[in-house]
């Protein structure tokens, strides 16, 4: 009778003064011990703590970022219902690298009412320019000459389009990691 290599455990042969047992059968090898599924959930727990924070400050650094730029868009939009409202212009205002912005009436810039944005993100003029501040102004019809910014959070950065005709601020499409 050939001997199976899988058979029952045997203590026949002797090495040394150990017993040398066989491998058990592939039927009776079903399950894992206590001690492999402890193995596996410390190093599966170890690497949740070294993985989840990190996708999580990337989640909130883009939420900064998409937040500041809902705010920057609903201020400009707000600029633009009080111009209608009023049939007077208005004047959205913001000044480069920083996260204030202004709303004021153009014959008025003392009466300004400033809005502030997320600290860790700021405001960019899309093209190059030395000026200190960057307006937009809004005609009682609700028309304007049109802007591009961007708003630059901790990790990434999204455009707003404000176009000439209509005056309605846009996203442009995507987000650019920095």
């Amino acid at each position: 009778m050939a001997r199976d290599r899988y058979a029952e455990p045997t203590c026949e042969n002797v090495y040394r003064g150990f017993q040398v047992f066989a491998y058990r059968t592939r039927a009776q090898a079903r399950g894992y011990t206590l001690l492999e599924l402890l193995l596996v959930l410390a190093i599966l727990g170890t690497l949740a703590t070294l993985v989840i924070p990190s996708f999580y400050r990337q989640y909130l650094d883009y939420r900064i970022t998409d937040q500041a730029t809902s705010e920057v868009m609903e201020s400009i939009l707000f600029t633009k219902e009080l111009a209608i409202r009023t049939g007077s212009p208005h004047v959205y205002e913001f000044q480069p690298g920083t996260h204030i912005q202004k709303v004021y009436p153009a014959d008025r810039p003392e009466s300004s009412k400033e809005l502030k944005i997320h600290p860790k993100a700021r405001l960019e003029p899309v093209l190059a320019t030395h000026q200190k501040v960057q307006r937009l102004v809004y005609r009682g019809d609700g028309g304007t000459e049109g802007i591009r910014m961007q708003v630059v959070g901790p990790k990434q950065s999204q455009t707003i389009v404000v176009e000439r005709h209509l005056g309605i601020p846009q996203r442009s499409k995507g987000t650019t990691d920095r």
